[in-house]
């Protein structure tokens, strides 16, 4: 969700995020990642911000992510005839490498 609000503690160092209140969902669809990824970001074409997330050395790996995210979400608007009900949408990449 978007962030509604920030607040630092300058005794601390330490800042505390606020963000709006997400809606009811399955915990499966949640995920809370801490580290410096970059993103690749779209927009559909009702504005939707898609953005897909992956560490620094495999950012060029989530182009088809990215495009494959933005062709489904706008079929499934046009199949449902209804707007995606959230201000964004983020996925994470991750390619896992077996030696």
């Amino acid at each position: 969700m978007p962030q509604d609000g920030e607040t630092s503690d300058w005794n601390t160092g330490l800042v505390s995020t606020k963000f709006q209140r997400s809606p009811k969902m399955s915990t499966y669809l949640v995920c809370f990642v801490i580290c410096d990824f970059n993103y690749t970001e779209t927009r559909t074409r009702s504005g939707v911000p898609i953005r897909v997330f992956a560490a620094p050395d495999r950012i060029e790996q989530t182009l088809y992510s990215l495009d494959l995210a933005n062709f489904t979400l706008e079929k499934f608007q046009e199949l449902f005839n209804m707007s995606y009900p959230l201000p964004k949408l983020g996925h994470y990449h991750n390619v896992f490498t077996l030696n």
